[in-house]
């Protein structure tokens, strides 16, 4: 028998025995790594709700938890000893594919990854295509069969939503991915000075993840309406036709997407006023504005100021502005009282293109002068008087100016006034010279008749 160096029998099973042990650990060892190898390549299936909403106790197995989570991720996380279910509705910031024997709405293959998607939202006004901040509006997503949406928001909790509304800026994400498809957003809320929304159709056909979203705009377009003005006569009621109109800013018109529409004091329009007696602007933003008269209708005067009003409805505004004749009045008046008028008193009316008149003193001693023409001196001259009364020999003349005013008034007065002959006595003492009172006297015409007294 084969000795060893300490003169010991070598004993060869025990040797092979070794190295048949090596062997086999090192054979396990590449065993289980090939195992391993093979458990993480192997993708995780995860179970997919069909009907958006169901309660997450119909899932057998929860899926792991993901390694790359978002704000807007359909993640619902319990406490660290429990148990931790995550459910993927339309995306939900996850990527993973749904069971294949669960096929969810939205066409072939809905679910995988390059077909579920973030969507933005923003809200913006459709003239200037800048975003109208205003929180709260309100809008409904249907697919292409015109089926409601129901989108879930998990954090903190999980919340269904079927209206999605504006941040203060105007704009929103939807909670969730949603899958390949046609949709359309419907609005829901009424926006002050602006139209309702129309229906705005979209189509996902590639990936959006939450970092570049597929950004949906929904343009909203600002009313305006125009501001009918009704002209008539003050005294009568009558409509006026003629004359025209400005319309200026009284403040800025500010949309709410912040533009300046007009500034305070720009001349926005201006209208005429037709043969019924009415005008109207043009569509105006909505805000406050300023009537102001620039042609006056014929015989009638400038109206005093401006005309404040506010276009705040669709369906405009209307303002029935009064306008008043230009007129003078003249008062024949005796000229030591003149509470005293004098009636069937005789003038002639000169002046313009109209004709020489002759008008006569009422009862209440007046002639009224109306219809009269603009940019026209008129002369006024007395051709007989009241009995008892010389009358007044001198012209008087008046002019009415462009605008219908006569030093600067629809209205103006003109008092003429006619003497007649008056004698003054006093008897006086003829030692003193001194007045003396209480006696009686009379006055006599050359034929004796008593005349006063």
């Amino acid at each position: 028998m084969k000795k060893n160096q300490y003169n010991e029998p070598v004993d060869y099973w025990d040797s092979l025995a070794d190295g048949m042990v090596a062997l086999f650990l090192i054979i396990l060892l590449i065993v289980l790594l090939f195992i391993l190898y093979f458990s993480r390549s192997i993708p995780y299936n995860a179970y997919v709700d069909d009907t958006l909403g169901d309660d997450t106790a119909d899932y057998n197995e929860p899926p792991p938890t993901p390694t790359d989570t978002h704000q807007y991720d359909n993640t619902e996380t319990g406490k660290a000893d429990e148990e931790i279910i995550i459910i993927e509705s339309g995306g939900g910031g996850g990527e993973e594919e749904p069971h294949e024997e669960e096929p969810l709405p939205g066409g072939e293959g809905y679910g995988d990854e390059g077909e579920n998607s973030a969507v933005f939202v923003e809200v913006v006004d459709g003239e200037t295509l800048l975003p109208i901040a205003r929180e709260g509006i309100e809008f409904e997503l249907y697919d292409s069969t015109m089926r409601l949406q129901r989108l879930n928001d998990y954090y903190p909790v999980r919340v269904e939503h079927t209206r999605f509304e504006t941040t203060e800026t105007g704009q929103f994400y939807l909670p969730e991915k949603i899958y390949e498809g046609d949709y359309i957003f419907r609005a829901l809320t009424a926006v002050e000075g602006y139209a309702p929304a129309e229906d705005t159709p979209f189509s996902l056909l590639a990936y959006y993840d939450w970092e570049s979203p597929f950004c949906v705009t929904i343009e909203m377009y600002p009313l305006r309406s125009s501001i009918t003005v009704r002209l008539v006569d003050k005294s009568t009621g009558d409509p006026v036709a003629g004359g025209s109109f400005q319309v200026f800013a009284a403040d800025n018109i500010v949309t709410l997407d912040g533009t300046i529409r007009h500034r305070v004091g720009d001349l926005v329009d201006t209208f005429e006023i037709d043969a019924n007696g009415r005008g109207e602007s043009i569509a105006l933003y909505f805000g406050k504005y300023l009537l102001r008269q620039v042609q006056v209708p014929e015989f009638y005067g400038l109206i005093s100021g401006d005309v404040s009003t506010e276009v705040l409805e669709e369906n405009g505004v209307s303002e029935t502005i009064e306008v008043e004749k230009t007129t003078m009045v003249l008062t024949l008046r005796d000229a030591l009282y003149d509470d005293i008028t004098l009636p069937d008193a005789e003038f002639t009316l000169s002046g313009g293109t109209r004709p020489s008149e002759t008008l006569v003193t009422d009862a209440a001693g007046q002639i009224i002068l109306t219809d009269l023409q603009k940019s026209t001196t008129y002369t006024l001259r007395q051709t007989s008087a009241s009995s008892k009364y010389q009358m007044d020999t001198s012209e008087h003349s008046f002019t009415v100016d462009g605008t219908g005013l006569i030093q600067g008034a629809v209205h103006q007065e003109m008092f003429i006034e006619n003497r007649t002959t008056r004698a003054s006595f006093t008897l006086t003492g003829t030692l003193l010279g001194t007045r003396v009172s209480d006696v009686r006297m009379v006055l006599q015409d050359e034929q004796g008749v008593i005349v006063g007294q």
